[in-house]
Order: C-alpha cells, then sequence, then structure tokens
C-alpha cells in the first residue's frame, strides 16, 4: 500500500519560538514521537511531526549557500511522480506556468491549475497529491498556495521569487488597476487609497497606503495555509522558511529566470528537457507593468521598502545565493 507523509506542522519540543522547527535527526530510521495512521478509502496517509521524520528521501536538497567545491550530489538528476509549484503571486509564475503549460505536451504530464482547484486550498492541494500518487501519473500542480507540509519520495517542489521591491511594486498597482474584478480593484482603493507608490512612501502613512507588508513571500515555504506560521514572529518565519527551502525546494529567481529554467531543466529533466529553448520563443507575462497607472517608485523609496521589507530581502537574498551555486555546480 502507497503512503503519502504529511507533515503535522508542529514541532514535538520547541524551547522558544526560534527554535529549529525543520531539524531532522542525523541518524537514518529514528523516529520519535507518535505516528498517527489514517486510513482514508483504503489509502494509508501519514502524519508525522517534522522533528521526528529522518531524511531518508533522495530528492532532498542540503544548503547550498557556503558551497565552495563542486557538489555532484547537488545536480543529480531526479524524476519525482509529482512537481509541486506553490507560485508566489507577482513573481513570474505566469511566465513558469505557461512554459509548463508548454512542456506538458512535449512530456506528458498532467498540468493542475488555475481552473483546477481553488488557490489557498490546503485539502485541494492534499486530494490531488493523493490522487496523483494513486493513480501513478506524472503531474505539475501549479497554484497560488503554502508549502502544504506533504513529503514523499515521489513528489518534489519548485518555486520562483522576485526581488521584494519590484514584486511589492507590481502588487501595489495590480491590486488597485490590474485585470481583475472592479469591485475588488475599488475595495483595495477604498481600504489603501490610489496615491502612486512613491506619494504613499512620501506621506509616511505605511498603514494607511502601503498593502505590501503582510503578503510575505516567505509565508509561502513556512507551512500550510491555516497553519502557525502567521502567529509567528517574521524572523520565526524566516528561519522557518529557510529551513523547508533546504529540505524540499529549488527555488530560482524572477531576475535570472533562464539560469533557473537551466537549474530546473538539469534537476528535473522528465519536466523540464527543453525548457531554455522554449524559453526563447516564449514571450515573457507582464501582468503589471504594462498598466498606465504603473509609475515605478524612486531610488529613495526603493531604500524605504527594502527596510519595510526586510524579512523577504533576507529571503531573498539567501535564495540567490543557493540558486548562484547550483548554477556553479550543476551547469
Amino acid at each position: 500500500m502507497e503512503s503519502l507523509n504529511l507533515i503535522s506542522g508542529k514541532p514535538t519540543k520547541k524551547t522558544s519560538e526560534e527554535a529549529a522547527w525543520y531539524q531532522r535527526p542525523k541518524t537514518i530510521g529514528v523516529v520519535v514521537g507518535l505516528v498517527l495512521l489514517l486510513v482514508v478509502g483504503g489509502y494509508a496517509l501519514t502524519t508525522i511531526p517534522l522533528e521526528s521524520v529522518t531524511p531518508t528521501r533522495d530528492n532532498k536538497q542540503k544548503s547550498t549557500e557556503s558551497t565552495t567545491t563542486r557538489d555532484t550530489s547537488a545536480c543529480t538528476p531526479k524524476d519525482p511522480l509529482v512537481l509541486i509549484y506553490n507560485r508566489v503571486p507577482k513573481a513570474g509564475s505566469s511566465s513558469m506556468t505557461n512554459l509548463l503549460s508548454k512542456l506538458s505536451s512535449k512530456h506528458g504530464f498532467k498540468m493542475l491549475g488555475w481552473f483546477d482547484m481553488p488557490s489557498h486550498d490546503y485539502e485541494a492541494v492534499r486530494k490531488a497529491v493523493k490522487e496523483a500518487l494513486k493513480t501513478n501519473t506524472k503531474t505539475v500542480i501549479a497554484q497560488h498556495f503554502h508549502f502544504p507540509e506533504i513529503t514523499d519520495d515521489r513528489v518534489a517542489y519548485i518555486n520562483v521569487l522576485r526581488h521584494p521591491v519590484s514584486r511589492c511594486t507590481s502588487q501595489y498597482y495590480y491590486l488597485r488597476y490590474g485585470d481583475r474584478d472592479e469591485k475588488d480593484r475599488k475595495k483595495v482603493i477604498d481600504q489603501f487609497g490610489d496615491l502612486s507608490i512613491d506619494d504613499c512612501i512620501d506621506s509616511g502613512e505605511y498603514d494607511r497606503c502601503f498593502n505590501c507588508k503582510g503578503w510575505k513571500q516567505s509565508l509561502f515555504f513556512c507551512g500550510r495555509d491555516g497553519g502557525e506560521c502567521k502567529s509567528l514572529s517574521p524572523n520565526s518565519i524566516l528561519e522557518r522558511a529557510k529551513q523547508v527551502i533546504d529540505y524540499e525546494y529549488t527555488v530560482g529567481a524572477i531576475e535570472d529566470f533562464e539560469g533557473t529554467v537551466a537549474v530546473m531543466e538539469k534537476l528535473y529533466p522528465s519536466f523540464f528537457k527543453g525548457g531554455l529553448d522554449l524559453l526563447k520563443k516564449v514571450k515573457p507575462q507582464r501582468v503589471t507593468t504594462g498598466i498606465k497607472e504603473y509609475i515605478p517608485p524612486s531610488d529613495v523609496s526603493k531604500k524605504i521598502i527594502e527596510g519595510l521589507l526586510d524579512q523577504d530581502m533576507r529571503l531573498y537574498t539567501y535564495v540567490l545565493d543557493r540558486l548562484d551555486a547550483l548554477k556553479k555546480q550543476c551547469l
């Protein structure tokens, strides 16, 4: 009987909020804590506290932040059955999804996305993964949701980040003037105003007009929707996100999209083979910068926004370091 490991998201022991949440025992096979076995429709689901899970997955990636020598093991191609892309909004996710959609025709994998499941629905993601594993269907799941805390040797995770200032600026204007329901746009303008982002920053009244602070990229790696992450401190969210990225993810950056796709093609050829060549023929999806109200922030505003988004700035730098190391090792 196949099994799908669903992480509980809560540590068995934690001396403080900042305690290591994703630390795993070094001794293979050691399992600490209780294992709850749930059988749903004849299909086994296992829930295990994070600290009790040993790193037995063959597609785990060690942190490459401090790597100075070529680690060929980090470049070994992987062939997961399910590739989860929990899209960070306003971070090039339309471009990546468009690329994957075209590659699905070439490689024959199933593509589940915007029209197949609602965003930020943990149960829908869980159901889709379970079905793909049960039917042995090679599948990409690409939708907006937080890390669903699902681990299995047949499941891998990817994502793409964007420079926080650029992402915030895109989101700032998209929510007010982008291609979305007029009622939703009006609701944002009524709540936060219709100032340019420079005028908002110049006013100093960030809580009144600046609607980026609670929209963190790090939350997409901290834990599942509806979990405890939003109640944690910014530093705890950041550290947890970094730990999850180290164990579960290959993460790129839209500012180096070509390098990102090259790494993905190296690591996940059954999904991304031919991606670089196809990328030259696929135009980037620019959802926000083409709208007439879009006014980029000044250099002064950018510095202030960087300070307001310090948590995501640190995560972005961390991910860029890992991506650069992977490119040096694998390409």
